[in-house]
């Protein structure tokens, strides 16, 4: 079979998710437990990938020191905070501190 039937397929995968994801979230109270669980497991999510990124960096972040990869964290955070919990702003300050730090 041909690549473009396997990327075909998985497109069909992703469009069949999203469109129940927008059909289930009408019905879903911001307050329901099932949402506060949702969004605590996207957080865990969010800091395992950070953590491994950071205390076991492959690739060209493995030659950087571990010194300007906590900076970027230290930024980061800083800004999450100070944005009223922005996950955005937090991610996009720390990748830009790094790659100040490490041109």
């Amino acid at each position: 079979m041909s690549p473009a039937f396997f990327i075909l397929l998985c497109s069909l995968a992703t469009y069949a998710c999203r469109f129940a994801g927008v059909l289930a979230a009408g019905k879903v109270r911001p307050n329901s437990a099932a949402f506060r669980y949702a969004t605590c497991v996207t957080y865990g999510i969010i800091a395992a990938i950070i953590l491994r990124l950071v205390a076991y960096p492959q690739g060209p972040a493995a030659e950087t020191a571990l010194e300007a990869r906590l900076a970027a964290i230290a930024a980061g955070l800083l800004v999450y905070f100070l944005l009223r919990r922005n996950v955005a702003a937090g991610a996009w300050t720390a990748a830009g501190v790094f790659v100040l730090i490490n041109p």
